[in-house]
């Protein structure tokens, strides 16, 4: 079994879940279309709209199905260790009305006729003033339902086609085979689980196997889980590593870079899970666990050694170019180079000094170079 190294707070910040809310209940017209399209039954409607918490999977049907925005659909996270609750807007389904039924007798009796004041359309006095009906112009709002004093509309709407959210993936180097997933699973969309991702056909987005799943083996394909609390992380000695990037391609989560000149693997702090799965296959062992803000600092003064090293195999490329084969004194051509290399700094430079806000690293790695060449004496 993988040692995953995770905190109880690195696991809580990686942890978003979604809920659905019966925000609007007044506005409900109960035509009933909720309760349709929902897959595990958890609505009711009669008088009034009722939403069962336990057995509701927020797979947001219902809050595309509704013609009366009776629902709200909110993602949760926990970025700062405490709940954090957002709405997020869902596309509401085109709805198609396939009947509508007007008691034109119970009509005659009615004075103020409020359904022909709120119809955006102009559906209901046609139908009641002309006799006539057109469905295809009809929105489906169920205003009309909704004022009617007598109950004498009816309007009878079609199931819509409804948008599944994408399944969630699957990384079986973290699956530790607990079956979870498969437990809390409102479709069996998970049965396919440590064999392969969930089933697309029967998956309802719901991400119940995401928020339970113990070692992160399954993650949202929008979501890119970053911890940042940990007082530790992966850091790649490179004194120890050889370059063969096998880090880099066990990597769940995409948090090792290459650096440009050097090639060499590179642990970014801010997006490392911590999973250890580089540590576990780097055959030197140069991958350790070193305290956050040295890993921080070190990755920050190698990316800016880099940075240096490219302007500088780009200027010798370019000065090699431009003296050829020509007899120069070697005080020449360092002072060319010197030359090239204040004006590179100058126009190219700067954006990395700014980009990455570490002038004080520069000045370090300045004095190093400084220091060394002094030591090396004339």
């Amino acid at each position: 079994m993988v040692d995953l190294h995770f905190s109880f707070e690195d696991r809580l910040r990686n942890v978003t879940i979604n809920i659905v809310e019966v925000e609007r209940p007044d506005e409900c017209a109960g035509c009933g279309l909720c309760a349709e399209v929902c897959p595990t039954g958890a609505i009711e409607v009669d008088e009034r709209v009722r939403l069962d918490e336990d057995r509701c999977v927020a797979c947001s049907f219902c809050v595309q199905a509704c013609p009366r925005d009776v629902f709200r659909f909110y993602e949760v996270s926990f970025t700062e260790l405490k709940p954090k609750r957002r709405p997020v807007r869902v596309p509401k389904a085109d709805i198609e009305v396939r009947f509508i039924g007007v008691d034109l007798r119970t009509c005659d009796r009615c004075e103020n006729r409020p359904c022909i004041e709120v119809c955006p359309t102009g559906v209901m006095r046609e139908i009641i003033e002309e006799h006539r009906i057109d469905l295809d112009a009809c929105h489906g709002c169920l205003e009309c339902v909704k004022v009617c004093p007598y109950g004498s509309v009816t309007v009878e709407l079609e199931v819509p086609q409804l948008k599944r959210r994408s399944n969630p993936r699957l990384n079986r180097e973290l699956c530790v085979e607990c079956n979870r997933c498969h437990e809390v699973c409102p479709t069996g969309a998970a049965d396919n689980v440590p064999d392969g991702d969930p089933d697309p056909e029967r998956c309802l987005g719901c991400y119940n196997c995401v928020a339970y799943c113990p070692t992160e083996a399954l993650k949202r394909p929008d979501h890119r889980p970053r911890p940042k609390c940990t007082d530790e992380v992966f850091y790649i000695q490179p004194d120890m590593c050889i370059g063969c990037r096998i880090c880099y391609d066990v990597c769940p989560v995409d948090a090792i870079r290459i650096e440009e000149i050097t090639r060499m693997p590179v642990i970014m702090p801010d997006l490392c899970v911590r999973c250890g799965l580089c540590a576990d296959a780097c055959p030197t062992s140069a991958v350790d666990r070193v305290p956050t803000e040295e890993a921080e600092r070190e990755v920050l003064r190698s990316r800016i050694s880099d940075a240096f090293l490219g302007i500088l195999t780009r200027e010798m490329l370019e000065a090699a170019e431009e003296f050829g084969s020509t007899t120069r004194t070697e005080r020449d051509v360092e002072e060319k180079l010197s030359e090239l290399l204040e004006r590179k700094m100058s126009e190219e430079m700067i954006r990395r000094v700014i980009e990455f806000e570490v002038k004080n690293v520069i000045e370090e790695l300045m004095a190093e170079v400084v220091s060394g060449r002094d030591s090396r004496g004339p």
